[in-house]
């Protein structure tokens, strides 16, 4: 961001044409006295408060853009960049908004007709000349209800929260102004302590928890912290602020949900080296830690894990409902009828065994014919007359069930109805109605989103986990799937292990699966290409340098758009930018 092209100005708000409180996308029409480049003169059409149109001084113009809910008739202090949008004219994105309690009474009464009649605010005033002030400097609680006529409890109650709201957020946003901190942010921390009063006495008492914004690593928020309470500089609320933040960017990041003993005093030690002392108190008083075996991680995640656990572990002792053997019969016949080719003994067998399950994981390698076997069992169940929630993680994931098996499927938050960040419309207390949940590339999904997808399951409906458990990690903490294969017997996973007679000819999945196994699929001299398997489908180029390399990557891709369509095309590369092979600069040529 330019600094030279940030302006900073007082503002009015005079209305306001649109604001979403989920997205904190707002447009607002202000006036100013100050300079600001672009702007209109007040007329007496476009100034809502009818003062502003003699004074020769006033520009207005918009504020549009991500930021908190204004008050009309409030005062702003706003730094901003002008932006010209094509369609809608001359605007000012903000960067940054303090909202300025209004000291003289012409200003509190602008604020209070923002909310009541002109009558109620005047009465409101003359009974407590600096009620803005007051309230939003919490000595004015209450008020005497005989005092000012046509206000009563709940038009107080309305008031008090709108200058609390309006005056104490932006004084937390000054407050960590170091920080960078914004009104999006803030709103992280207010979704876990709704009350601004209370959430600005919280980060005075320990501004450590605004590690829980994402976006402000340890380092960041520590420098702040230490600034407004030095002596804390060995306390327990920056080495559990710490530990915390440690653990949540472990897992997060690199998937793993605990690190032993030695691993994390070794941090502590490198990064909040003052509180080493009460290392020893941590791993022996704190409970928001477990520990096991020298093993140390949060409690959230065990417990997760736990839950997950012995959902699985109550479901698959559960007997539920089973599928006629006649039916079965038919259902492979027919899915063998319809891909064209019929199954082999394994997964006959593996087929079979799930559907006599409660509880049923079926995991291998690319090639072993999950997809075809999914089929199978779909079908069965369909041909019992029993319902079917199928989903995946991914939009792809989920297409690919409806390729494979051509039964609808859907993501995992629609299946659920997500309706926010981590809320469900099925839920552990509103079950979602079906016979059977088919979950697909269900190592791609972690711990918090399986056991939000467990809990919605009925006690009497079937589960069908399909996935490769050496396949990557899922992003965020925990890795179940490959954690309960290896956790349950055969009596609950089937693992399949021969290549179907297709994927053997296949040099694409051939190779694959070696590098699964960490294999080096090339074993023959390097040429400038090299081609493997019987359907010469897995191609290898190298050059001696990269300008070479990019322009066989973007001939290739647009060759094969022309031929397959850009849907499905891709180019994956391991940087982002920084260099000539990276996504920015591929996207540029095509």
């Amino acid at each position: 961001m330019n600094e030279d092209n940030i302006l900073q100005f007082n503002i009015l708000v005079l209305n306001e044409t649109y604001y979403s409180d989920e997205t904190t996308w707002g447009c607002f029409n202000f006036s100013t006295k100050d300079d600001i480049p672009y702007f209109v003169e007040p007329s007496k059409t476009f100034d809502p408060f009818k003062e502003n149109h003699s004074d020769k001084n006033v520009k207005i113009s918009k504020l549009v853009g991500k930021m908190q809910h204004l008050v009309v008739g409030g005062e702003y202090i706003v730094k901003a960049q002008y932006k010209r949008d094509k369609k809608y004219g001359d605007q000012y994105t903000p960067i940054a908004i303090y909202a300025v309690i209004p000291q003289t009474r012409e200003m509190q009464l602008l604020f209070l007709k923002s909310m009541i009649s002109k009558n109620i605010a005047e009465n409101l005033i003359n009974a407590y000349p600096n009620i803005v002030n007051d309230v939003a400097n919490g000595t004015l609680k209450d008020i005497d209800y005989s005092l000012v006529k046509g206000v009563r409890e709940l038009t107080w109650k309305r008031i008090k929260e709108k200058i609390i709201n309006n005056y104490l957020i932006s004084d937390i946003i000054v407050m960590l102004k170091p920080l960078g901190i914004t009104y999006t942010m803030i709103k992280k921390l207010l979704s876990d302590e709704p009350n601004p009063v209370l959430l600005k006495q919280e980060i005075e008492k320990n501004p450590w928890i605004l590690t829980k914004i994402n976006g402000l690593g340890f380092k960041r928020v520590d420098d702040l912290a230490l600034r407004l309470h030095p002596d804390k500089i060995d306390s327990i609320d920056r080495l559990v602020a710490f530990v915390k933040y440690y653990f949540i960017e472990l897992g997060e990041s690199n998937g793993h949900t605990w690190c032993s003993e030695s691993i994390l005093k070794s941090a502590i030690s490198n990064n909040v080296p003052e509180c080493v002392d009460e290392i020893d108190w941590l791993l022996t008083n704190d409970e928001f830690l477990y520990i096991e075996n020298e093993r140390v991680g949060l409690k959230y995640y065990h417990d997760i894990e736990l839950k997950i656990f012995d959902i699985i572990k109550r479901k698959a002792d559960t007997l539920t409902f089973d599928v006629p053997q006649d039916v079965v019969d038919n259902a492979i016949n027919q899915a063998e009828e319809e891909q064209g080719f019929q199954y082999t003994t394994e997964q006959n067998y593996v087929i079979r065994q799930s559907l006599q399950r409660s509880v049923s994981f079926i995991t291998g390698k690319a090639g072993t014919g999950k997809s075809s076997i999914m089929r199978g069992i779909i079908k069965a169940y369909q041909l019992a007359n029993k319902n079917i929630a199928a989903s995946a993680l991914s939009a792809m994931a989920s297409q690919r069930i409806t390729e494979a098996t051509d039964f609808p499927a859907a993501t995992i938050h629609r299946t659920l109805g997500c309706v926010g960040l981590n809320k469900f419309t099925f839920n552990k207390d509103n079950h979602l109605l079906t016979n059977v949940a088919f979950m697909d590339e269900g190592s791609m999904v972690n711990a918090s989103l399986f056991l939000n997808w467990l809990e919605a399951i009925d006690n009497n409906t079937k589960i069908v986990i399909c996935g490769d458990h050496k396949q990557l990690p899922p992003i965020g903490f925990g890795n179940i799937f490959s954690d309960l294969i290896e956790v349950f017997d055969n009596s609950v996973v089937s693992k399949l292990t021969k290549p179907m007679r297709q994927a053997e000819k296949s040099g694409i999945l051939v190779d694959a699966n070696k590098i699964r196994e960490n294999i080096n699929p090339i074993t023959e001299t390097l040429q400038p290409r090299i081609i493997h398997g019987e359907l010469h489908d897995m191609y290898y180029m190298f050059r001696t340098n990269r300008q070479s390399l990019f322009n066989i990557a973007i001939k290739t891709f647009l060759q094969s758009v022309k031929t397959d369509g850009i849907d499905n095309v891709v180019i994956a590369v391991p940087r982002k930018q920084g260099c000539l092979n990276s996504s920015r600069e591929i996207n540029k040529v095509i």
